[in-house]
């Protein structure tokens, strides 16, 4: 569509496949494009020719599904996310 935009990029597919998990539970339509490597493969391996995947928006939601991204990032660099994982492991 034309008045999609990209909010969020990674050599990680399935990175990918969770942030786009993440906006359609917010209620965002997401669609994800996955380019793949130099060998026409689509990779989920680590390596320097892991595909590229590109989550896309509508533009209308486009602020709002960077300010999910963000929160999501952040959250999950700090750690959070693993301990509130190991917390429901717990019970």
């Amino acid at each position: 569509m034309p008045d999609d935009v990209v909010v969020y990029a990674s050599d990680d597919e399935i990175e990918g496949y969770l942030y786009k998990a993440m906006l359609e539970e917010a209620g965002i339509p997401v669609i994800i494009k996955i380019t793949p490597d130099m060998w026409g493969q689509r990779t989920v391996f680590a390596g320097p020719h892991q595909a590229r995947v590109m989550l896309l928006v509508p533009a209308s939601e486009e602020e709002h599904a960077k300010e999910l991204v963000k929160a999501f990032s952040e959250e999950a660099e700090s750690g959070r996310l693993a301990e509130e994982m190991e917390e429901l492991d717990e019970e």
